[in-house]
């Protein structure tokens, strides 16, 4: 399966548009750009104006916004699941200290 950001770069591969036009046109930044065809979306941005410019950018390229916000969200739900797990499962540790079997038993 594709990536969001390999799906964007093609759909401006097949519009024959560089970054720079996209940029002028959207009036997103390129850099910008450039890190969403990279499935780079870690980039110094509030989120909303993240998701703003992805839909935007979406619509330019004559890509379905929703469909292209729907992978966005799986794909931010999946980094956020990883992350939060992984956070989680360190705080327990340093709150709780090492659990031993005999501390799983059920009471």
């Amino acid at each position: 399966m594709k990536n969001l950001g390999e799906t964007l770069k093609q759909a401006r591969a097949a519009k024959g548009v560089e970054i720079r036009d996209a940029s002028d046109a959207t009036k997103v930044r390129s850099d910008f750009l450039r890190h969403m065809e990279n499935g780079d979306f870690d980039f110094d941005l509030p989120e909303i104006y993240k998701r703003g410019f992805l839909r935007l950018y979406a619509a330019y390229l004559g890509l379905d916004p929703k469909a292209i916000m729907a992978d966005y969200d799986a794909f931010r739900q999946g980094k956020n699941f990883d992350k939060e797990s992984a956070r989680g499962h360190k705080a327990k540790e340093q709150f709780f200290g090492e659990m031993t079997a005999q501390d799983d038993a059920p009471i």
